[in-house]
């Protein structure tokens, strides 16, 4: 068929556990500072994990973390479009 589909990666429902709920409640528009700034989200994200040692070690970095994530999605063979519903990618998938 052609078409794009970058509908994959628009907006979802997420459901919000841990402390989640009552940051989105002190933001309710996100972190517009960081839109389409992820160098700058991610170098903060590796900051806040580094000071609270939640990196297994210095090695780690978010980026690290969202490939662990993606590695083991495709280790119990989750479905493609399952794990781009949990971990968007930012490619727009074409079908033909």
């Amino acid at each position: 068929r052609g078409e794009s589909a970058n509908w994959l990666s628009s907006a979802r429902d997420i459901p919000l556990v841990g402390g989640a709920p009552a940051a989105i409640k002190l933001h309710p528009d996100g972190f517009p500072r960081y839109r389409d700034k992820a160098a700058s989200l991610s170098a903060l994200v590796n900051k806040v994990l580094a000071s609270k040692e939640l990196l297994p070690t210095s090695e780690h970095s978010l980026y690290s973390l969202r490939h662990t994530f993606e590695d083991r999605l495709t280790a119990v063979e989750a479905p493609y479009l399952g794990r781009i519903h949990l971990w968007p990618i930012r490619e727009a998938i074409t079908f033909s």
